[in-house]
């Protein structure tokens, strides 16, 4: 048996937020797998599961439908943020979160870790997990960035250049190794622009 209700957003949370959803999943022999559709927000989500374990997760926008076993997870809040309130809360441009599922500590360091925490043991009490989350949130709306906060981002937003770096230098690696076997290095590999005017036929060397 699933049950599902929303709640109301807290006045401070307003413009951030676009609703409070707290639902409980209960799997059966006859139970549906979890379906994830395409979605176009950002969503921090708190869920537990029996053995006692949560997380405290940002999801962001959805380019594809994802399918899940269906399980129980006694408790789940889910807090949609309103357009454009993602990156002013989370630190982070949206097109980095974009069919990620990351820990909302690694976006927020400390203060994460610390509402994490607070939201550990209360698999029971979900209504007092979606207060220790709003207060978190308003809190974090209510308050300018601090230069800790602006590091914090511009370390963050460092490592996902440098790990893209690496991706297109392996890419590049890749396409090198494959061209030289092949023998057509020589057609693949980029020349400046000048370089393919000299060299083009009828060319003088001179515009």
């Amino acid at each position: 048996m699933n049950a599902s209700r929303q709640l109301p957003v807290p006045n401070t949370l307003l413009r951030w937020v676009d609703r409070v959803d707290l639902a409980s999943y209960r799997a059966d022999d006859h139970s549906c797998p979890l379906v994830h559709i395409p979605d176009a927000a950002t969503t921090l989500v708190w869920r537990t599961i029996t053995d006692g374990s949560n997380a405290l997760l940002v999801v962001g926008p959805r380019t594809r439908a994802a399918y899940y076993d269906s399980k129980d997870i006694p408790a789940c809040a889910r807090f949609p943020l309103a357009p454009g309130a993602a990156r002013a809360l989370l630190g982070t441009p949206i097109d980095e979160l974009t069919d990620h599922v990351v820990p909302l500590s690694e976006l927020w360091g400390p203060p994460g870790v610390r509402l994490a925490d607070q939201l550990t043991g209360l698999a029971s009490r979900p209504m007092t997990a979606v207060k220790h989350m709003e207060a978190a949130l308003s809190a974090r709306a209510a308050r300018p960035r601090t230069a800790q906060q602006r590091t914090w981002s511009a370390k963050r937003q460092s490592s996902c250049r440098r790990r893209t770096a690496t991706h297109i230098d392996e890419s590049a690696r890749r396409h090198d190794t494959w061209a030289s076997a092949n023998g057509t290095y020589a057609m693949t590999s980029p020349q400046p622009l000048a370089s393919r005017r000299n060299n083009s036929p009828g060319s003088s060397g001179s515009e």
